[in-house]
Formats: structure tokens, sequence, C-alpha cells
């Protein structure tokens, strides 16, 4: 330095020397990252922060969608919702830097719903008849697209990977299934159904037989058919056939007048649920019906008489061979006093060979006794007086 002051001394004058140090210029720069970007309601997650050039106590000051949050830390733990972005701003305590503060990349979230899974079971009905197939249909809430299914029986898994599992139940069991669900954010997962208790009634043997009252029988005579059942139920159908063709109604008996060779049937329908041989056919009753004779009586003694007339043997019943009845008949003979006054029904019946029978009858009225003529009483025998 030269100085101007009138009487200087060293001057001009030197002044002391400074080493100068220059420093490295320091860019600044942080990134966040974190495990996942898709996560389910509700899950924490935690957020990290890599710093370049951040000092030896750098500020961290993160952001939810813009918004200062969180503590300063170069981690950040937040349960976020569907579309929140997360970032960062790095404050370095270098002295020779550049882009500070940095701001860091921004982390969108994705956040799916929780999907609560359930499974229900169902049977068309749970009571079943021994040996019949069953069905079992599972509907499920929130199975995913590629859903697994464990069938069980009394706790043993069963089946195959379906929503159905038919099986024929040979006792009562209890049936269940497993759903372990595909689905995204699903909870209570794998899902138990509830069990159904499954009730195998054993099958019983449906059977008829029927009987007639008379077998064989002559001809012009109705019969009587009668069917009894074995578990017919509380309402039992009754199809009655004679000869294959339908007759008679639904009922437990059955009457008509059959003729020779007559093949008569029932067949019932049990009303009940577990059945086998339903409906049943009964056994066949072949009719044998034996001719029935044609019997006439005509009148050969007079229609009239008194009760002190004579005797007189009765006839013309044909075919011969019958045997005459009725008020005062005996061995064939017509006694009017012992017929007494009044109208008398006289029966001629003629069986056959087969035994069978069939009647004829005429009146003879019996009056009071004729008054005396002579001495004698007017007696009346054979129709001549």
């Amino acid at each position: 330095m030269n100085s101007n002051i009138a009487c200087p001394t060293g001057n001009p004058a030197t002044s002391n020397t400074i080493t100068m140090f220059e420093n490295t210029v320091n860019p600044v720069s942080i990134v966040i990252s974190t495990p996942v970007t898709t996560v389910c309601s509700g899950t924490s997650i935690t957020f990290i922060a890599t710093p370049t050039n951040g000092g030896t106590t750098p500020g961290y000051q993160w952001k939810v969608n813009g918004l200062n949050t969180g503590a300063n830390n170069s981690q950040f733990t937040y349960t976020s919702v569907n579309g929140d972005c997360i970032s960062c701003i790095l404050n370095s305590n270098l002295v020779c830097s550049s882009g500070n503060p940095a701001t860091s990349n921004s982390i969108c979230m994705t956040v799916n719903p929780t999907l609560p899974v359930s499974l229900t079971i169902s049977v068309p009905s749970n009571i079943v008849c021994a040996g019949s197939q069953v069905t079992a249909t599972a509907t499920a809430i929130n199975p995913g697209a590629t859903p697994v299914y464990q069938w069980q029986v009394d706790g043993v898994n069963v089946g195959t990977n379906s929503n159905t599992y038919t099986f024929i139940p040979a006792l009562s069991i209890q049936l269940s299934c497993i759903l372990n669900s595909s689905a995204l954010c699903a909870s209570n997962n794998p899902a138990t159904s509830n069990t159904i208790t499954m009730t195998v009634n054993a099958n019983m043997l449906v059977s008829v037989s029927i009987s007639a009252s008379t077998n064989p029988i002559c001809s012009g005579i109705p019969v009587t058919y009668t069917a009894t059942p074995t578990n017919g139920g509380t309402t039992p159908v009754y199809l009655w056939k004679v000869n294959g063709i339908i007759a008679g109604t639904n009922s437990t008996t059955y009457q008509y007048v059959p003729i020779n060779g007559d093949l008569i049937t029932c067949t019932l329908t049990s009303n009940l649920t577990c059945t086998t041989g339903n409906p049943a056919t009964s056994n066949t009753i072949t009719m044998g019906v034996a001719t029935t004779p044609v019997v006439t009586f005509t009148r050969c003694n007079d229609s009239i008489t008194t009760i002190n007339a004579q005797l007189f043997r009765l006839k013309g019943g044909i075919p011969l061979g019958g045997t005459y009845s009725g008020s005062g008949v005996t061995n064939g003979i017509f006694y009017p006093a012992l017929a007494g006054v009044g109208t008398h029904i006289i029966t001629y019946t003629c069986t056959n060979a087969t035994l069978c029978s069939a009647s004829a009858i005429v009146t003879i009225v019996t009056r009071n006794a004729l008054p005396l003529i002579c001495g004698n009483p007017l007696t009346v025998t054979n129709g001549t007086n």
C-alpha cells in the first residue's frame, strides 16, 4: 500500500498473506422408497429417505399430498388411503452445496379395500333316504378369481376343489366346507362354512296282499276283495285291476261279480318318503266261478186253502231234486193247520253238483175253516173241492 501521508514510514507497506482453500460444491438430492405401493386398507407402510450430501445433521420434511407431516427423520411410517402421494424435502447442512433444499420423488399409493370372506353351504334337504345322491352347494362372498374349496365330512377332507360336492351319505353325518379366497385384501381368510347335519333314513319295503271274501264262488254272487298294505303310509293309493284292466276305486276294498277265470290284482303306491319296491303289485287271485242252476217254481196246487184242509205234497219245482221250505212245510208236504191263517211264502231251492244254489217262490193263502155240511167239513185237497 502507498500512503499519501506527508511523513510516512514503512511506505509503501506490504500486507499479510492469506492462503485460500476452495471447497468442492456438493449437489444435494434425496430419493424415497417403500417396499410396496399397493396395500390393503388399514396397512401401515414405512417410507425410507436416502439422501445425497445431506451433511451431518440433515433436515427431513415429509409431505402427504403436499401437506407437511411426520417427524424430522429419514423414515416415515404412515397408514395411507387410496391415492395418497408421499414426498420428502431434504435440507443439507453442508457448507458448499447445490440444489439445497432438495425435493424427493413422489410415491403415490394404491389402497385396496378389505374384503371379508364368508361361505355358506346348502343342500336340497338334510333328511334323505339311504342310497340317495345329494349335491351340496357352496355360496361364497369375496372368493376371488381362483378360490380353493375343501369339503369335509365329519372333519375329514373329501371331494375336489369345487363349489359343489355330490355324494351318497351312508350314515348321519356332518358336512362342512373351508374356502381359501384368492381375492386381494381378504379378511377372515380362510373361511369355514356352516355345518349341515345330514340325517339318513332307512328305506322301508312296500308290499300289498289281497284276499277274496269267497273263492271259488257261484255265478252271479258279488265278491269283496280286501287289500292289506305294508308301509303304505298315511295316504296310500290303490289301483285295482281285473284281467289287467283298471277297475274299482282308490280303496282298500273292491267288490264286483266275477266270472270264471278272472284275474284280480291291486297296485299300492305308498306316500312314505323312503321306500323300496314302490309302487308294489299284489298277488294275483284267479277266480273260480261255478254255474248257478236256473230254478223255477210253477204252482201245481191251488194258491188258496183252509186250515182244516188236507195236507198236500208240493210240486212244480224245476229242476227236480230240490227242497221245499216255508211256513207249514215239512219234508215237501204243506200242512195248512200247521201253517195257520195267512199268506205263506213257499220256497223251492235247488243245489247242483258244484254246490251252487238258487231258489224260486210261490205263495199259498190259508183261510179259516169252512162251515160243516151234513156233519162233515169241506176240504180242499190238491185243488179238488
